[in-house]
C-alpha cells in the first residue's frame, strides 16, 4: 500500500487549506450572482438562473439557511456546500485521472486536457464541468448532476485559483491510497480548531470537524489482521493465505493468538463488516482487497466479480458527516477500479450518512408515504411522525441512534415497514424541497437499515469527545442510554458497537485509554471483563498518530468478542508506549506479548485493566488517603500569583499546586480568594480531610514530581496523600519520591493526567520503605526552607536566592515576601534568621516605589543605587568581580549593571515571575531616555502623577534645558519624553483604549481612570501601559477568551471575554456621576 510522506503530506495540507479560503470566496460570489441572498432574481436573470436561484433557495432552507420576513436569505450553508462540493469535485476529477480512471461515455479513458476539448462539444462550461459529468455516469449516486449545487458554476478567476492549487500538486499525490483520508482531515483542520479555542459545547453542527482523526495505517493494519486475517487462518490451518498478514499474532502452536473465533462462519461470503464510524472510508477500504483475495481464493471469483460480491455482501459503512461519508463511497470506488486494473459498475454501496436529519415540516415528511392501503394509511402516517422525530437527533447521534426502537403498535408502523416507503420517495417524481426531501428519505432508509442488523465483525476508530465538551442532547441521552460509559463518546461508541456485534461477533477499535483504568468508567470495565471477552489490547502510548504531537493522544488498540469469556481466559497484550511512531510499528509485528488472565484483572484496584496483575498485595491506600483538590471553574477569577498582591489578607489563602522537579518544598506559588469559603467555585472540596495535616504533593502529569504537604489548600493539578497514621509519612513520603513509585502508578494508569485515586492504588510494601526512610532521614524530614523567590516561603534575603539581582532590586522597590511578615508560618530557624539578618536594610528601600534608571529629581542614577545596596547586604563578602558574578548568574549578556537595568531587568523579571510582573520597567522608547522601574502595588494614582510630573516632569526640564543650549541630539530625548507623558496622562484619565476592564464586576464597579485594584491581578491592571506601548518588554500576557461560561445574569454574559473596552462616559453614567 502506498501511502503519502510526511513531505507530501505537508504539502497536501497547505494546498487544501488555501483552497478552502478560495473555494469559500468563489461560493459566496456564485450565489451571489445568482441573487440567492436577495429578495428578488436580477432583472437581467435568465428564466433558466432563475429556476436554478429558486432551486438553490429551497436547499439552502433544508440546509438550515435563514429567510427573512422581506424574501432575503442567509447564504452561510448553502455557500459552505458550494465551497466543498466545488473544490472536491475537481480534486474527485483529478484523482480519476491520475489513475486513469476518468472514463468517457464510449468506455475510453480521458484526460483533462481531453475534457477541455470536449467541453463545447457536450455543452459544458469548462473541463471541469465535463469531466465532472462523466464522473456523474461512473458514480451517479455520488454525484448527483439534478443537485442545484451541482449546477453553480463560479467565476473564471475563481475557479482558475482552484485549478492552479490542483497543478501545483504532483500525480504521485493522487495515486496514493491514503491521500483522500488526509483531504478531508485537512479541510477541516481550520475549523476544528476554531472551535476547539472557542471553548464552545459540542452539538451536531460542530462534532464531525472535532471527532475527525485520519487513522494512521499501522494501526488499520493490525486491527485488521488480528481479527478477519485470525480468523481466516484460523480456519485454514495450514494454508498459506491469499493475504500477507503482516501484523498477525501467533501463540507457540502456531495458531493466531487472537482467539479460536467460536460461532464464526467458515466462509467469507458469510463475514459481515462493519465501520460505524468510517470517516473517510480507511477501515473500509483497507479491508476490500483482503476480503476480495480471499473470497477470490475460496470461491475461485474473478477480480470483477469478487469485487461485486464483497461491495454487495462483506463491507458496511457508517458516517455522520455527508461530506465524509461522499468521500468514503469515492475511496471505495477508486479502490475497486484499481483492484481490477480498470473501470467497471460497481453494485450499490452499503455506506450511508447516519447524520441526515429531516429538515422541515413534520407534516411535509408525512406527505412522503402517498396513497397506501387504507387500513394503513394512519398507521403508516404516525410511524413516519416517530421516524421524523426519531432522526432529528441523527446530527448529534449519528450511528448511536437505533431505530429499531421506534415502538410499533396497532397505530404506529415500524421501521421494518417504513423503510421501503424511505425508499421509494427517492425514486419519485418529486420537484423541488420535495425532491432533496426524498433524496434525504434514502439515505436515512439506508442507515437505518444499517444499524438495524448485525455483523460479525465492528471495526473503526471511535471519536473522541469528553463529557466537558458534550453538548446538552448528547449528555442527555447518554444519561438515559449509556449511564456506564457516558463520560466521553468513545466509550458510548465502544457500548454501542459491541451491542450491534452479532452473537459470539468481534469489535475491535483504536480507543482513548483512559477508559482502562480511570475510576469514572469502572462499571463499563467490569460489565466488559464480566460479559465479554478481550481478544487483543495494545498501549500505544504518546506519538501514536504522526499529525498530533506530544502527550496529547495516548490511543490503545483493542479487540473484544461479543461473548461471556469462559474460565481462566488469556488475552494478548503489548505496551509499545514508550517507542517512537517508526518504532510502534515494527514493535506491533516483532515484540514480545503478554497472555493476561481477564478472571485476575476483575480483581485489580477498581477492576483496571493493566499488563500487570495486583491482586494478592497490599496497596497504599490502606496507609494513607488522597483526595481531590479545589477545582474552581475559573481559575482567572480565583487563582493569583501571591506577589501579584501586596500583603495577603485573610481572604487570600496560600494554594498549594504543581512542583516542577522533585524538591522537599516547592509548588507555593498561588494563592486562592476564600472570601466565599469556596462558594462559586466548581467544586471547592471544602470537607477535604487532607488539609491541616502533612502529607505529600504529587504532580498528576508527567513523572509525578514530589514535595512535602502542609495542610494548605492545594488545586486540582495535583494529588495529595496524607496518610492516616500521622507517623506513617516517612516511609510513605522515601516511596513516593522514588522512581519506583512513578513506575508503579504507570503501570496502572497511563493517561496524560492520573487521577488523585489513582494514586494510593498501588502496591506498597510497607516494612521496606520503613527501614529506607530511616536510612536516608535519621533526623526526619527537613522544615520548610526555599531560595526561591517565586516560593511564598522565600526568606527575601538577595544574597542567599536563586536570583539576587532581581530580588535585590525587589527589595529596594519596596517588595516583601508572605515569609517576612507572617510570623505563624513553620519555617527553617535558618530562614528566620536570613529575615532578621536582611530587614536590617529595609531603611535602604524607596518609599514611593519609584526607581528612576537615569539620575532624576535629586536621586542617584539607578545602577549606582542597585551597586550601593549589594555593597551593604554583602558587606564583607563583596569583591571587585562580585557584579560580574552576579550578572553571570542571572545568565545575563550585559557586563554592567547599567546596561542590564535598561536592557534585561525586565525581560528577566517576566520570565522569573510567570509573566505577572510586579515591577514595570515604564521608558520612552530611548536607550538614553527615561526610564522607571516602578512597583506595581504602590502605583497609586497619586504615585502615577508623582512619576508623570515629578520624575518625568524633572528629565523633561533637563532635556528642554539641553535643547536650548543646542546640545545634539536634545530634540530627540525631548519629544520621546513628551510622548510618554502624553500616553501616561492618558493611563491617568483612563479613557478607551487605556482603561482597565474585570469582566467580572458590573460596569458600576468598573475603575475610573486609573484606580487599579490589586486583588484583580496584574494580567488586568497592566493592559494599559501595554496598549500605550511603554513598558520595556511586552509581557505574555493576552486578553481573549477565558475557558469556560459565566452563569447565568453574569455582568457581561456568559462569554468569558476580557478584550473590552468601556468609557468614561459609560462608567460615569453607571455610577451616577
Amino acid at each position: 500500500m502506498s501511502v503519502l510522506s510526511s513531505s507530501q503530506r505537508s504539502t497536501l495540507e497547505k494546498a487544501v487549506s488555501k483552497a478552502r479560503e478560495s473555494a469559500q470566496k468563489g461560493s459566496d460570489n456564485a450565489l451571489r450572482s445568482l441573487a440567492v441572498d436577495q429578495t428578488e432574481p436580477f432583472g437581467h436573470m435568465s428564466p433558466e438562473q432563475r429556476n436554478l436561484r429558486n432551486r438553490l433557495r429551497q436547499k439552502g432552507r433544508l440546509l438550515g439557511d435563514i429567510q427573512d420576513q422581506s424574501g432575503g436569505q442567509t447564504i452561510h450553508k448553502l455557500s459552505y456546500e458550494l465551497a466543498y462540493e466545488t473544490w472536491h469535485k475537481m480534486l474527485f476529477a483529478k484523482f480519476l485521472e491520475v489513475n486513469n480512471l476518468l472514463m468517457h461515455p464510449d468506455g475510453v479513458a480521458v484526460t483533462l486536457m481531453d475534457c477541455e476539448e470536449l467541453a463545447a462539444e457536450e455543452g459544458h462550461a469548462n473541463k471541469w464541468e465535463t469531466a465532472m459529468h462523466y464522473a456523474s455516469l461512473m458514480l451517479p449516486a455520488i454525484f448527483r448532476p439534478s443537485d442545484p449545487v451541482m449546477q453553480v458554476h463560479f467565476a473564471s478567476n475563481d475557479r482558475i485559483e482552484l485549478e492552479e492549487i490542483i497543478s501545483a500538486l504532483e500525480d504521485n499525490t493522487f495515486q496514493a491510497d491514503d491521500a483522500l483520508g488526509w483531504v478531508y482531515q485537512y479541510w477541516q483542520s481550520e475549523e476544528k480548531d476554531r472551535i476547539n479555542k472557542s471553548g464552545d459545547k459540542i452539538d451536531g453542527e460542530k462534532l464531525p470537524a472535532v471527532t475527525q482523526l485520519f487513522t494512521e495505517q499501522y494501526m488499520v493494519d493490525f486491527l485488521i489482521d488480528n481479527t478477519l486475517g485470525a480468523w481466516w487462518v484460523s480456519r485454514n490451518p495450514g494454508v498459506e493465505p491469499p493475504v500477507k498478514f503482516e501484523y498477525l499474532r501467533y501463540l507457540e502452536d502456531g495458531s493466531p493468538a487472537a482467539g479460536k473465533f467460536e460461532g464464526w462462519p467458515d466462509k467469507t461470503a458469510e463475514v459481515t463488516s462493519l465501520d460505524p464510524c468510517m470517516g473517510s472510508g480507511h477501515f473500509v477500504v483497507s479491508l476490500f482487497p483482503i476480503f476480495a483475495k480471499l473470497r477470490m481464493h475460496e470461491e475461485g471469483l474473478s477480480k470483477e466479480e469478487a469485487t461485486d460480491s464483497v461491495i454487495r455482501e462483506n463491507l458496511h459503512g457508517l458516517e455522520i458527516d455527508p461530506r465524509c461519508t461522499q468521500i468514503a463511497a469515492f475511496n471505495l470506488a477508486l479502490t475497486a477500479w484499481k483492484f481490477c486494473g480498470h473501470f467497471k459498475e460497481l453494485p450499490e454501496m452499503n455506506l450511508a450518512c447516519s447524520g441526515i436529519a429531516p429538515k422541515g415540516k413534520e407534516e411535509d415528511w408525512v406527505k412522503l408515504v402517498g396513497k397506501v392501503n387504507r387500513d394503513d394509511q394512519l398507521r403508516m402516517e404516525n410511524g413516519m411522525r416517530q421516524l421524523y422525530r426519531h432522526f432529528q437527533l441523527a446530527p448529534e447521534l449519528g450511528s448511536l441512534l437505533d431505530p429499531m426502537t421506534i415502538e410499533a403498535d396497532a397505530f404506529t408502523a415500524s421501521f421494518d415497514l417504513l423503510q421501503p416507503v424511505l425508499e421509494r420517495a427517492f425514486h419519485s417524481e418529486f420537484q423541488g424541497e420535495q425532491l432533496e426531501r426524498g433524496v434525504m428519505a434514502a439515505g436515512m432508509a439506508k442507515a437505518g437499515l444499517i444499524l438495524s442488523n448485525k455483523y460479525k465483525l465492528i471495526i473503526t476508530n471511535v471519536p473522541y469527545l469528553g463529557f466537558k465538551k458534550q453538548g446538552d442532547l448528547l449528555k442527555e441521552f447518554f444519561e438515559k442510554e449509556y449511564a456506564d460509559s457516558k463520560m466521553d463518546l468513545s466509550t458510548v461508541f465502544i457500548e454501542r458497537s459491541i451491542k450491534i456485534c452479532s452473537k459470539n461477533g468481534l469489535f475491535a477499535t483504536v480507543s482513548p485509554q483512559n477508559w482502562l483504568f480511570l475510576g469514572m468508567y469502572e462499571k463499563f470495565r467490569k460489565e466488559i471483563l464480566k460479559r465479554k471477552s478481550i481478544s487483543s489490547l495494545v498501549f500505544l502510548g504518546p506519538g501514536a498518530f504522526s499529525q498530533i504531537t506530544g502527550e496529547v493522544v495516548k490511543p490503545v488498540l483493542i479487540s473484544i468478542f461479543n461473548q461471556v469469556m469462559i474460565e481462566n481466559h488469556k488475552f494478548i497484550a503489548l505496551d509499545i508506549s514508550e517507542s517512537s511512531i517508526e518504532n510502534k510499528n515494527e514493535l506491533l509485528r516483532k515484540s514480545v506479548f503478554k497472555k493476561l488472565n481477564q478472571n485476575l484483572q476483575l480483581i485489580n484496584p477498581n477492576s483496571r485493566i493493566v499488563l500487570n496483575e495486583l491482586s494478592n498485595v497490599r496497596l497504599l491506600d490502606e496507609y494513607a488517603i488522597s483526595k481531590r483538590g479545589v477545582v474552581s471553574g475559573d481559575k482567572d477569577f480565583w487563582f493569583r500569583n501571591f506577589w501579584e498582591l501586596n500583603r495577603l489578607e485573610k481572604n487570600w489563602l496560600f494554594l498549594q499546586s504543581t512542583v516542577n522537579q522533585p524538591s522537599f518544598y516547592a509548588g507555593k506559588t498561588f494563592v486562592v480568594n476564600w472570601s466565599t469559603k469556596g462558594m462559586g467555585m466548581l467544586r471547592p472540596g471544602v470537607d477535604n480531610q487532607s488539609y491541616g495535616k502533612k502529607g505529600i504533593v504529587v504532580n498528576q502529569m508527567g513523572t509525578l514530581s514530589t514535595s512535602i504537604y502542609q495542610g494548605d489548600l492545594y488545586d486540582n493539578n495535583i494529588g495529595v496523600i496524607v496518610p492516616k497514621v500521622e507517623s506513617d509519612l516517612l516511609p510513605i513520603f522515601a516511596f513516593c519520591s522514588s522512581p519506583e513509585y512513578n513506575k508503579e502508578v504507570r503501570n496502572i494508569d497511563k493517561s496524560l493526567a492520573v487521577t488523585n485515586a489513582t494514586l494510593v492504588k498501588v502496591p506498597f510494601d510497607f516494612e521496606h520503605w520503613q527501614k529506607v526512610a530511616k536510612e536516608k532521614y535519621p533526623d526526619g524530614l527537613p522544615l520548610p526552607y526555599s531560595d526561591d523567590s517565586t516560593q511564598w516561603l522565600f526568606h527575601g534575603h538577595p544574597q542567599i536566592s536563586e536570583n539576587p539581582i532581581l530580588v535585590a532590586v525587589s527589595r529596594i522597590l519596596g517588595y516583601r515576601w508572605p515569609a517576612e511578615s507572617d510570623t505563624e508560618m513553620e519555617l527553617d530557624p535558618k530562614a528566620r534568621e536570613l529575615i532578621q539578618e536582611i530587614q536590617a536594610f529595609d531603611h535602604l528601600s524607596d518609599e514611593d516605589g519609584i526607581f528612576c534608571i537615569p539620575s532624576v529629581n535629586g536621586e542617584a542614577a539607578g545602577a549606582d543605587r542597585l551597586r550601593e545596596y549589594i555593597q551593604a547586604v554583602w558587606g564583607e563578602q563583596y569583591e571587585i568581580n562580585t557584579l560580574n558574578q552576579l550578572l553571570e548568574q542571572e545568565g545575563a549578556t550585559s557586563k554592567n549593571l547599567e546596561n542590564w537595568l535598561r536592557d534585561e531587568f525586565f525581560v528577566q523579571h517576566c520570565k522569573v515571575f510567570n509573566n505577572r510582573p510586579f515591577v514595570w520597567h515604564i521608558w520612552d522608547g530611548r536607550k538614553d531616555g527615561f526610564s522607571a522601574l516602578v512597583n506595581y502595588h504602590k502605583l497609586t494614582k497619586n504615585n502615577l502623577s508623582k512619576l508623570i510630573y515629578t520624575y518625568l516632569g524633572d528629565w523633561i526640564r533637563m532635556c528642554e534645558s539641553k535643547k536650548k543650549t543646542g546640545e545634539s541630539g536634545a530634540d530627540g530625548l525631548l519629544s520621546a519624553a513628551l510622548k510618554l507623558k502624553e500616553s501616561l496622562e492618558l493611563i491617568l484619565e483612563g479613557e478607551k483604549p487605556y482603561d482597565i476592564f474585570v469582566r467580572w464586576k458590573p460596569l458600576s464597579e468598573q475603575p475610573i481612570g486609573w484606580e487599579p485594584d490589586l486583588n484583580d491581578g496584574v494580567r488586568l491592571n497592566i493592559r494599559p501601559f501595554i496598549e500605550a506601548g511603554i513598558l520595556r518588554k511586552k509581557p505574555n500576557i493576552k486578553w481573549g477568551k477565558d475557558r469556560g461560561k459565566n452563569p447565568p445574569g453574569a455582568p457581561w454574559g456568559e462569554e468569558r471575554n476580557n478584550d473590552l473596552h468601556l468609557s468614561l462616559e459609560e462608567k460615569r453614567k453607571a455610577r451616577g456621576i
